[in-house]
């Protein structure tokens, strides 16, 4: 797809847009549509990277169609508005309407500042789409072995400096890299209780982080024996019934038929959001979203929580 050729023919409405805000419109105009083909460019060679399986390869020619014409409405949009600008450094002061233009910069200013965070939702969501989840647990698993690791690594660089302040010759021995033997040899403290290289507070913090994944992981853990054990779990109420849905973790909402726009309205006040693919309102499994579902459904508390803890 040449990005080119599908702005190109937006010139004319660039070099409008400038007619009365630039001493050079068609320049200005020429440079602008440059600047967002080559954007557009870019956008649609990151979206195709992002496509790796065979069934993301088949869906990649309709998202990037559906991508580039929005980049092109919202594109048009912002031009459009800002055809109707102008600046009394071009136009001249004499009799030139400062409330009217103020008003139509604003609308312009609008119509761009759609257009851009339109750009930054949808790249996102289109990442999010073609790029596969990271596992949760596995995440957690590495950053604490990446913790561990930063431990070990700190200790033997500060065993390293301790031995070499008695010792200048040990440090030969070590097999530390050419750079941490400079930074070893070169050491100054800061302040007077900092005595080697990693300071009491970097341990201080990095065990602060060992504790904070292995709680994670036992958490998540926890979840996953309960996802393969246990799956789904349905409580019935009286306009329909929650699910403990363990393999998705998230507690979900389901009514029989759509609830009036107060108990929508207050169901989102409680952090539960609506899902299109499952139907249900739902958010993640904790013992603070098992209390709100309380409320929400009258379900009683023990009843969801002895559900949560089988």
């Amino acid at each position: 797809m040449k990005t080119e050729s599908l702005l190109n023919h937006l010139l004319p409405l660039a070099k409008r847009s400038f007619s009365n805000l630039s001493h050079d419109p068609d320049g200005q105009g020429e440079r602008t549509i440059n600047e967002y083909s080559t954007e557009l460019e870019n956008d649609i060679a990151d979206i195709t990277s992002w496509a790796q399986s065979e069934n993301q390869k088949e869906l990649l020619t309709e998202t990037l169609c559906r991508y580039a014409a929005n980049y092109e409405k919202y594109l048009s949009s912002w031009l459009s508005s800002q055809s109707n600008c102008a600046s009394s450094f071009i136009t001249g002061g004499s009799n030139f309407p400062v409330s009217q233009q103020q008003k139509r910069h604003r609308w312009a200013d609008n119509h761009y500042n759609t257009f851009r965070e339109w750009r930054t939702r949808v790249l996102k969501a289109i990442k999010k789409f073609y790029t596969p989840s990271v596992d949760a647990l596995e995440l957690n698993r590495q950053k604490l072995a990446d913790a561990l690791k930063l431990h070990s690594f700190m200790k033997l660089v500060n065993s390293a400096h301790r031995d070499f302040v008695k010792n200048p010759q040990s440090i030969d021995a070590l097999t530390l890299s050419d750079t941490w033997k400079i930074k070893i040899r070169s050491f100054i403290p800061q302040y007077s209780w900092i005595k080697h290289p990693f300071a009491p507070y970097q341990f201080t913090n990095n065990k602060a982080r060992i504790k904070m994944y292995e709680s994670r992981i036992k958490v998540l853990e926890e979840k996953n024996s309960k996802a393969e054990a246990i799956g789904k779990k349905e409580i019935p109420f009286a306009d329909g019934f929650v699910i403990l849905n363990f393999t998705e973790d998230r507690i979900q909402i389901k009514h029989n038929e759509k609830p009036p726009r107060e108990i929508i309205n207050r169901i989102k006040s409680n952090g539960f959001h609506w899902s299109p693919s499952n139907k249900v309102w739902q958010r993640q499994i904790t013992e603070q979203a098992i209390y709100k579902a309380s409320l929400l459904t009258g379900i009683n508390h023990d009843t969801l929580t002895a559900k949560h803890h089988e």
